[in-house]
């Protein structure tokens, strides 16, 4: 019996007919979907007829059912690897498992099903604007260094360095740093290109993208993403903002105190009281306060913190543009505006504001150096790590970030750059570092223990000893480390929210997507950019481990902050792997991306809003209500009225509400012992007073008997006051 065969899909059967009879059809149409192939074809013209080819309908027709029942297959894996996934992480974030194994084991078997789907790919899905090599035409210039601008900057920079740890900041000084920098430049810039003259083997031209206003409209969906991801994170930031800090505390004060410094006329390159001991965030913060009146400090504060954010938002945009696609650089920069991780290290000021921009524009030259071969880019690379220290301890840590990029960047290139020529590169990159960093070099080399007892307390036995060997107290530390993002971290309550991940619950799923597809990136598109990233992920995550003599401290989200810039990078990239195992209707795909970003932003929205403002206020004492008790207090009595905030062990900072209420921090001490020099003014008097402080209350009856006392009840529990009103 004769088999009933099936009906061939109309669809295949035009396809096949505008193939076969191709004198109907013009070439270029033929093509038009397959740049390339229509100026390879050749036509044999001796043919007089041309030929038709038995073509099996049904075998292709079989062929397309298969692969449209593979690519379900491979879609029901991938979803049910994030489901896995997904449940792992909702395990970890409510705790549900002490050790979590069960949710250790969701996480393992979502990640190796999740690799095999991504592997099994026809393409990695990891998107690139670069080549697949990662190379780019070296500039044409082939004049050599400049070696005497080097020798000069390089000798300038030593007969300075005496200078400045001799005298300290002078204009002679600041004139020949900025020549030894300028020589540094100058010295660099004469040729734009680190490559030997050009071979036969040289890669091709990096297609260079000029950016302007029609450029950036052209591809209308990206720009109106572009605008609404800019809206989101901007109103979401204002937002917060404007709430913070939630209450002043004694960490945030010295902040204010050395902006109070500077702008009274004061140069020091050191700040020892402060937890960030460095001096640029103070004098960004110094700068922007200057257009403010001092009543407004802790706002002009918050304008700089936003400022620094943006700049470094762009640098990361520009990063992660050059290292995947403009979607997934658009992705990253959403993940980490709206990130309670980045937003809070950021706006707590505690000093950390200006870790994220140099970061970024470090890392954007140090990858585009490489990628192009600029020795320009390289230096700026160095210049812009030596400025980063006068911001924070964690670009001690930028030698070891190059050393490791140069590295793999010439396993790649082994064949193309000798050795010492990648050591030539690391050399000027260091030499650059150090020039930039001369002044605060030199100023820690006057007082060291100053700069590295913050240090040295950590990994050493300076305040506490270290409990066990301390290679294996390490390796604790770094195994915990490793789940800072998924798992846990141990911040304070102040620039973090402890006892959950770093990340939100689909923003942590979405970066093991993203890890996924970097791995199975790597493997095939074998990219040293792609390799470098991923190795920064453990790399960043040292400083926190490195909390040998505090082991408790670990992990830490201001420690391990150069962790958010990979992880929030991944974060992106996992979203954007989703849309591939999405079936194909645009609308479908767009749909799942919004309903993850819509996610996303309600749930670090709540984690600020819900935990992190309740837990604050739950921990810190109410200055807020203190400072407006003595406002409401000199507006009923007058000019001429005084309020005092009576210093006890534990309590609030009276430099907090005294700032907090538009005063100069020191407008509100008061000492006991010489009370009646102090309160001597006319006027009506008020003291605020702890409810245990009974002492302190009975000298003040004794010596102001016609007072009244009264019970302030808080809204807050166990955070009510006494105020002893002297009419």
């Amino acid at each position: 019996m004769q088999e009933k065969k099936q009906d061939a899909d109309p669809r295949v059967i035009d396809y096949i007919k505008r193939r076969i009879m191709f004198w109907s059809t013009d070439k270029d149409e033929l093509y038009r979907d397959e740049p390339g192939l229509a100026d390879d074809v050749v036509f044999d013209q001796s043919l007089s007829e041309p030929q038709v080819f038995d073509v099996n309908e049904d075998a292709v027709s079989r062929a397309l059912i298969n692969e449209e029942q593979q690519g379900k297959k491979q879609r029901f894996m991938f979803w049910a690897s994030v489901s896995l996934i997904m449940f792992a992480q909702t395990s970890f974030n409510f705790r549900l498992g002490n050790p979590p194994l069960i949710g250790a084991l969701f996480l393992i078997l979502g990640m190796v099903f999740l690799f095999i789907v991504i592997f099994k790919k026809k393409t990695a899905g990891v998107g690139s604007e670069q080549k697949a090599d990662g190379f780019s035409k070296p500039s044409s210039s082939s004049s050599s260094i400049n070696w005497f601008s080097l020798a000069g900057a390089a000798v300038l920079s030593v007969f300075n360095f005496f200078l400045w740890r001799n005298s300290g900041f002078g204009g002679v000084q600041v004139l020949v740093w900025f020549v030894s920098v300028a020589l540094m430049v100058y010295g660099s810039i004469e040729q734009d290109s680190l490559s030997e003259p050009e071979t036969d083997e040289s890669p091709a031209q990096e297609k260079r993208v000029t950016f302007n206003l029609k450029s950036l409209t052209a591809d209308k969906p990206f720009f109106i993403a572009c605008l609404i991801v800019i809206a989101l994170v901007f109103a979401f930031q204002v937002h917060f903002v404007h709430q913070l800090p939630v209450e002043l505390v004694s960490q945030q004060v010295e902040s204010v105190l050395a902006v109070e410094e500077i702008r009274g006329g004061s140069f020091a390159l050191l700040f020892p009281r402060n937890v960030v001991s460095e001096p640029l965030g103070y004098y960004w913060y110094a700068l922007l306060s200057m257009f403010f009146p001092a009543k407004m400090t802790l706002l002009s504060m918050n304008l700089a913190n936003l400022m620094s954010f943006w700049v470094g938002l762009l640098f990361f945009f520009l990063l992660t543009k050059r290292l995947f696609d403009k979607w997934v650089a658009l992705g990253s920069v959403f993940f980490f505006g709206v990130g309670y991780w980045p937003f809070l290290q950021n706006f707590a000021m505690l000093g950390n504001s200006l870790v994220f921009p140099f970061l970024a524009a470090s890392l954007f030259f140090l990858f585009r150096g490489l990628e192009q071969e600029r020795r320009i880019d390289i230096v700026l690379f160095g210049i812009v790590s030596g400025m980063a220290l006068f911001a924070h301890k964690l670009f001690l840590m930028m030698p070891l970030v190059g050393l490791l990029t140069f590295f793999v960047y010439w396993l790649y290139q082994r064949k193309r750059k000798s050795l010492w020529r990648i050591l030539g590169w690391y050399g000027l990159f260091l030499l650059a570092m150090l020039i930039m960093a001369l002044p605060f070099l030199a100023t820690i080399s006057t007082s060291p223990n100053v700069y590295f007892d913050p240090i040295l307390s950590r990994i050493g036995n300076l305040e506490q000893a270290i409990v066990g060997h301390p290679l294996a107290v390490f390796f604790s530390n770094f195994v915990q480390t490793l789940g800072i993002i998924n798992w846990t971290n141990r911040s304070s309550w102040v620039d973090g929210i402890s006892n959950r991940p770093a990340l939100d619950i689909l923003s942590a799923t979405v970066f093991i997507i993203g890890f996924i597809a970097l791995l199975v990136g790597i493997i095939k598109e074998k990219r040293w950019q792609w390799l470098v990233w991923l190795i920064l992920i453990p790399l960043f995550m040292v400083p926190s481990a490195m909390s040998l003599a505090f082991p408790l401290e670990n992990p830490s989200l201001s420690r391990a902050y150069g962790l958010a810039l990979p992880a929030f990078c991944l974060a992106s990239l996992g979203l954007w792997e989703m849309r591939f195992h999405v079936k194909h209707p645009k609308m479908m795909r767009n749909s799942v991306i919004g309903v993850f970003v819509l996610v996303i932003l309600v749930s670090n929205f709540i984690l600020l809003d819900n935990f992190y403002i309740v837990r604050y206020k739950e921990n810190a004492w109410n200055a807020s209500e203190m400072a407006q008790t003595i406002n409401k207090f000199e507006r009923d009595y007058g000019d001429k009225a005084r309020a005092w905030v009576v210093a006890y062990p534990h309590w609030v900072d009276e430099r907090a509400v005294a700032i907090m209420a538009g005063k100069s921090p020191e407008a509100l001490r008061i000492n006991l012992d010489q009370l009646d020099e102090e309160t001597s003014a006319l006027g009506s008097k008020l003291f605020l007073l702890n409810v245990e402080a009974l002492d302190s209350l009975a000298r003040l009856k004794e010596r102001y008997p016609n007072g009244v006392e009264s019970l302030v009840q808080s809204e807050r529990e166990g955070k009510d006051y006494l105020i002893y009103l002297v009419p």
